[in-house]
């Protein structure tokens, strides 16, 4: 898993994969239906997502190594024609061996996460030697470097308001998961197990032969926590400690026992301490769930110094913060679902691309929305966030709603959110010029019929996506390639959009 923390103090690197687990995702078939007045856009984030067939040399300059694991390595990349800087995890096929099926389990996965905590993949290439998975670059060292810094400059380490903000966000990211139906299937062997526990996050239960679940990433989870706490590894501290010993010491009752009685701990709060170790309770059974830890005193007591607020059982944004609510995200919602189809397609595909740090208002208000963090946003919640945050509730909301939600499933994630409220002044010339090479599927120039079937297959037919592209432009009729240049994708931009 990868995690997103959202947090001015704490920018993580885009690492790979911790394990080698497999994930299993089978997202629901998308619908297109044809109307009598216009076409209508049912697409889901996998859609913008698809593999290049282009040479990944061709599309992208590596800049230099960021870091490596064992499943691959992380390299800086730089888009040739945007400039865009990426982050791309190069996976060498001998790594995966002749079982294809791991890899494509990593990316059904990655299909499915669309979340503000979890990185994006923007897009993947293949050649004879390695995959590439190109991710949106998450600026600044990684969570581990972040600790050892902080605790190398201050005496005191963490405060745990930062701890609390920091948890959170990698909670919010395991319901995320959970809530997409990713299901995680280890095959263990003594080998294999030796292997991952390289990683001092591996779980008891897994590390023993059972199986894998959401209560194993709480134990992840408390094992970066107790880092966070104390700066030092809960497991493996002693460099020349081989895989077989970090194995023992995670299968050892005692050796945790001992741990959570350091003295370094001792300062820390009692609600601190109690959410420590009901994240490394060794049954998984008893575990604490990621919707439990959402609601610990420790996690409540900081939300509204970090900018949320605990209601009941919600989690939403504090009132007092309204200044960061983007207020006219209904109006803007309104304005997109009259938009044409293309026109549509082209704001997720934005949205899919844009740098998370030019819409931070639209992310912090998706958030408010956003109350049990899962990445989605209910017409409910939207409706009694809007009604906190002192905004007017239309009669037409519900429609307006609907139509946002492209997948139709009753939900607005984070992508289809986003698209529909970007600002005008979001949308530059360089993120015109992304969203046109990422809907020009064979780089020709033109985004032909072809092109837009191949980008979004639900339209099932080239002629249906030539009546996509002329009901946007209708000057493409006159045109004898019935193809649609960059500079005239380039208008959406530029026309006002109402």
């Amino acid at each position: 898993m990868m995690w997103r923390i959202i947090n001015p103090n704490v920018q993580s690197g885009m690492d790979g994969r911790a394990e080698t687990e497999t994930t299993f995702y089978r997202p629901k078939p998308n619908t297109f239906t044809r109307h009598a007045s216009f076409i209508d856009l049912s697409v889901e984030r996998h859609s913008f997502i698809r593999r290049n067939t282009n040479p990944f040399y061709s599309r992208y300059a590596v800049l230099r190594e960021l870091g490596s694991g064992g499943f691959g390595t992380v390299l800086l990349a730089e888009h040739k024609r945007t400039g865009t800087k990426r982050a791309v995890k190069q996976i060498p096929k001998t790594h995966v061996g002749t079982d294809k099926l791991v890899f494509e389990h990593e990316i059904s996965s990655l299909l499915a996460l669309d979340h503000p905590h979890i990185v994006k993949l923007i897009e993947y290439f293949e050649n004879e030697v390695n995959y590439y998975l190109v991710f949106e670059l998450c600026a600044g060292p990684d969570l581990f470097d972040h600790i050892i810094n902080v605790f190398d400059t201050r005496e005191n380490g963490f405060q745990e308001q930062e701890i609390a903000i920091i948890m959170r966000h990698m909670l919010k990211a395991v319901v995320g998961t959970a809530r997409r139906w990713l299901i995680w299937n280890v095959r263990s062997s003594k080998k294999a197990t030796q292997q991952r526990a390289r990683r001092p996050t591996w779980r008891p239960e897994v590390a023993a032969g059972g199986t894998y679940g959401t209560a194993s990433d709480m134990w992840s989870l408390g094992v970066i926590s107790y880092a966070l706490f104390t700066g030092e590894p809960l497991f493996g501290g002693d460099c020349a400690d081989s895989p077989a010993e970090i194995l023992d010491e995670i299968l050892d009752a005692g050796y945790l026992e001992c741990r959570l009685n350091n003295p370094a701990l001792l300062d820390r709060s009692l609600n601190a301490r109690n959410l420590l170790r009901r994240l490394l309770e060794r049954d998984p059974r008893n575990r604490i769930t990621p919707e439990q830890a959402l609601k610990h005193p420790f996690i409540r007591s900081f939300l509204s110094n970090a900018g949320e607020a605990s209601d009941g059982d919600k989690i939403c944004i504090d009132i007092r913060f309204a200044h960061l609510f983007d207020s006219h995200c209904v109006e803007r919602m309104e304005r997109f679902t009259r938009l044409p189809m293309l026109k549509r397609m082209a704001m997720m595909s934005a949205a899919h691309l844009i740098d998370d740090d030019s819409v931070s208002a639209q992310q912090h208000t998706f958030r408010m929305f956003d109350q049990n963090g899962d990445g989605y946003v209910s017409f409910a919640e939207l409706e009694d966030g809007l009604r906190r945050a002192g905004v007017a509730v239309s009669t037409d909301l519900r429609k307006v709603f609907s139509r946002v939600d492209s997948d139709n499933n009753d939900a607005l994630n984070y992508n289809e959110f986003m698209a529909a409220t970007l600002c005008d002044t979001d949308l530059s010339e360089n993120l015109a010029l992304q969203t046109f090479d990422m809907m020009d599927i064979d780089g020709d120039g033109f985004i032909s019929p072809k092109d837009l079937l191949n980008f979004e297959p639900n339209l099932g037919s080239e002629g249906h996506a030539l009546d996509v592209l002329m009901e946007a432009f209708p000057q493409l009729l006159a045109s004898e390639r019935g193809s649609l240049q960059r500079s005239l994708l380039c208008c959406i931009w530029q026309e006002p959009r109402h």
